[in-house]
């Protein structure tokens, strides 16, 4: 009688530590594969917000060759809704730019690398646990009235912006892409090169 409950306890004794054991080795497989999904998504995010930081820099490009608004980034904003019956001449050339062209050509090739900027950006982006930032960068660009404007402006280059509705279109989109800028910006560490907005 002794001898089975010493064995059955034995037994016990062996089942418990062999699940204790497993549920220990589980847990650090499961808590290291954890860790190697933050640090991916973490680095992937920090990509994804580098190409941000590159999007800002071309709508500010655009904003200046649509509207002859420039300076410190975080004004540019106001600046836009400032405008009244702004008179929109893309035929005309760039001031300073060489090679010289036209207003349209420097907003052409900004837009485009604007949107493989944006495409890059949400391609990555989507796969992090901030997917729903990327989401709605993209959208609100692509719902946007200046957005949707400047895509066809070749057509359509010289416009009296009466209403302001593109000099406010672009400054929405300004401040929709500088949201994410600054969160980008915090986050951005060493490889961060797009300077601050305050």
């Amino acid at each position: 009688m002794v001898l089975a409950i010493t064995v059955a306890s034995v037994t016990w004794k062996a089942v418990w530590i062999g699940v204790a054991s497993s549920c220990i080795t589980g847990g650090l497989v499961d808590g290291s594969a954890l860790l190697e999904a933050w640090r991916r998504d973490r680095a992937v995010l920090r990509i994804a917000g580098v190409r941000v930081g590159y999007l800002h820099q071309r709508l500010l490009w655009i904003i200046g060759a649509v509207f002859d608004v420039s300076g410190e980034p975080s004004d540019v904003g106001s600046a836009l809704r400032d405008l009244h019956q702004a008179s929109v001449d893309l035929t005309t050339m760039m001031p300073a730019v060489v090679p010289a062209r036209t207003r349209l050509v420097r907003a052409m090739e900004s837009l485009a690398q604007m949107e493989e900027a944006l495409a890059v950006a949400v391609s990555l982006g989507t796969q992090t646990a901030e997917a729903e930032r990327f989401e709605q960068l993209d959208g609100a660009l692509r719902s946007n009235h200046f957005y949707v404007w400047l895509k066809s402006a070749s057509v359509t280059p010289r416009v009296l912006d009466e209403d302001s509705a593109l000099a406010n279109g672009a400054a929405d989109a300004l401040d929709v892409v500088q949201t994410q800028f600054r969160f980008f910006a915090d986050r951005g560490g060493q490889s961060w090169w797009y300077g601050q907005l305050p």
